[in-house]
């Protein structure tokens, strides 16, 4: 219930009454006095009022006006102003990922040093098939496969000539070879600087087939056929060439025309580290502080260091890694395709480019677009495109069921599981170094060391006598652990006579 004291009356007469009630006041309680203002007002006060309210308007439409004028600007003017400050590209306007529809399939440049030549045919072939496709003549599953030999003999032809010719100007450039008669080392613009010799000079794969090996530079006989040169359907026009070199812009550019893009890069060495800790290097003179290294910045944990083994900069996964242990050595030119910003590496990182590369896909192992664009799951890759080369991929059996030690990996749950997530179960030794030839060994588990070794252990089965132990091989990267074990089956594919084994098709 309000009690009467706990509001207090706007207004009070001082004649109220200290019951608690109030007084009413009334209009009629006051006298009132016109004044020349009051006047004025009853004469003007409707049109003044008319004027304001219009000036208000008026004031409004004009705001209302420059709003939607500096909207439609935006709106027509997004690619130019949106995407681009002084010359850059804003970032936040770009997809997360995209690719480039149309991309020929991989090719493999084996042991020459023609991956400038696959860059460029790479980039015609996405181009003209994609241009077939748009126009109709070309059907969205067909591709026209195009001759990194016949190009690389037509670069070398037009590069020959005197130090002051044009031609020489364009091709002279350091460590390369192309104005030498050779194609071990070429740059890509040579296209765009070379393209009215070039523009006939594109011919399909089975005019003149691929030399791998070294020293067959010039071999194609059928560019020797002058009826095949007049009669080439190929044919190009190179409307213009750019540079990028920072991320936004090569993103914006893809985005943009749809085109796969040659991209230039170093390749590199990489020095990494053993920490001078736990039992592996206790008596290793190396660790002596007087002797050891200073640990790189990914053992962070760690002060004293010595050298472990050497990588090339890239992961069994397909994937070119950072490392502050890099050191240039040479160059290479891949096919850019894609990029997805959202996609998270195994080596800890967020985003990257996807380049469809011409090296020969074995045990250093590659991915499909849709798993790059993560379109499909890890395990539809592995039924798709698997690497068994990958100690990331070998199943390691588990106890859940009760079944423990050696048992769990001989159990037919064990090979049942393992044939289902396609990750292979029976491994055999490769180098005695570590492990004993013709015992079988089954992954246990995979503990991390750092800069980017691994700890794993296994269960060692020798199967004449049922017998089997527990085993861990010392501090590896990954690429080692891959040349130490490998997958039972594939030796026996890869053997010229193979023998028979228990384990076959398991």
């Amino acid at each position: 219930m309000l009690q009467s004291d706990e509001r207090i009356p706007l207004y009070m007469r001082s004649g109220s009454r200290q019951d608690g009630t109030v007084d009413v006041l009334r209009a009629g309680a006051f006298t009132h006095r016109p004044s020349r203002w009051h006047s004025w007002t009853r004469k003007l006060g409707f049109p003044v009022l008319v004027v304001l309210n219009m000036t208000v308007l008026a004031v409004l439409g004009v705001q209302m006006h420059m709003s939607t004028s500096l909207k439609n600007h935006i709106d027509e003017s997004a690619v130019t102003a949106m995407y681009h400050t002084r010359g850059g590209v804003v970032a936040a306007m770009l997809p997360i990922k995209f690719a480039v529809s149309h991309v020929t399939p991989y090719k493999d440049q084996a042991g020459r040093g023609t991956c400038w030549d696959f860059g460029t045919i790479g980039a015609l072939e996405q181009s003209y098939r994609k241009h077939g496709v748009e126009q109709g003549w070309l059907n969205a599953t067909d591709y026209v496969s195009f001759s990194e030999q016949a190009y690389g003999i037509e670069v070398m032809e037009l590069c020959t000539g005197s130090a002051g010719s044009p031609q020489q100007r364009a091709c002279r450039v350091a460590d390369d070879n192309v104005w030498r008669n050779s194609t071990e080392g070429g740059e890509v613009p040579l296209l765009y600087y070379l393209q009215t010799g070039l523009k006939d000079s594109v011919f399909p794969t089975r005019v003149c087939p691929y030399q791998p090996t070294e020293g067959h530079d010039w071999d194609c006989s059928g560019l020797q056929n002058v009826s095949i040169r007049k009669s080439n359907p190929l044919a190009f026009n190179v409307t213009a060439m750019g540079t990028f070199y920072e991320q936004a812009s090569i993103k914006h550019k893809l985005v943009e025309t749809g085109l796969a893009m040659p991209l230039s890069t170093t390749l590199v060495s990489v020095q990494h580290m053993y920490p001078c800790v736990g039992d592996w290097l206790a008596k290793d003179p190396r660790c002596h502080p007087s002797k050891c290294q200073l640990c790189p910045p990914e053992l962070p944990m760690a002060t004293c260091c010595v050298p472990a083994d050497n990588t090339d900069g890239q992961t069994m996964d397909g994937e070119f890694l950072a490392h502050s242990g890099m050191q240039v050595d040479g160059g290479h030119v891949m096919l850019l395709v894609a990029y997805n910003d959202m996609f998270r590496t195994r080596e800890g990182a967020t985003g990257g480019f996807v380049v469809k590369n011409s090296w020969q896909d074995g045990w250093q192992g590659s991915h499909s677009m849709a798993y790059w664009m993560q379109d499909i799951s890890e395990w539809d890759e592995r039924v798709v495109c698997p690497n068994s080369f990958n100690p990331f991929n070998w199943y390691v059996p588990t106890e859940d069921d009760g079944v423990v030690d050696i048992a769990a990996c001989l159990s037919d749950d064990s090979m049942a599981y393992a044939a289902l997530n396609r990750q292979p179960l029976h491994l055999s030794c490769v180098d005695d170094t570590y492990c004993v030839p013709g015992r079988t060994y089954f992954a246990k588990n995979r503990t991390t060391w750092g800069d980017r070794m691994h700890v794993m252990c296994f269960w060692e089965y020798e199967h004449k006598d049922n017998s089997s132990q527990h085993v861990c091989f010392p501090p590896m990267l990954q690429e080692a652990l891959a040349t130490t074990l490998e997958y039972a089956v594939v030796r026996l594919l890869l053997s010229p006579s193979p023998t028979t084994s228990p384990f076959v098709g398991q």
